[in-house]
């Protein structure tokens, strides 16, 4: 997996629908331990590299409460 402040790469052994609607949580490492970052967001794209399925997830919504874990690990 790959994680910017826009979105996720992920890859997948099953298709995923382009524009298919998600919710994620996402564990990142936190003082004391990991905090679940909770994110609302829609597949962009999504293609089969010959292995997986290989799909981007554009971020709607960060909740509030956990955008400064989010920003803090991004900024590591």
């Amino acid at each position: 997996m790959e994680l910017s402040a826009e979105g996720l790469r992920c890859r997948a052994k099953e298709p995923v629908d382009p524009l298919l609607n998600a919710f994620m949580m996402i564990a990142v490492p936190a003082e004391g331990g990991e905090r679940l970052v909770r994110c609302e967001g829609h597949v962009a794209h999504s293609h089969f590299d010959g292995q997986a399925c290989v799909f981007g997830v554009c971020f709607d919504r960060i909740f509030e409460e956990d955008r400064p874990y989010f920003d803090d690990y991004l900024s590591r």
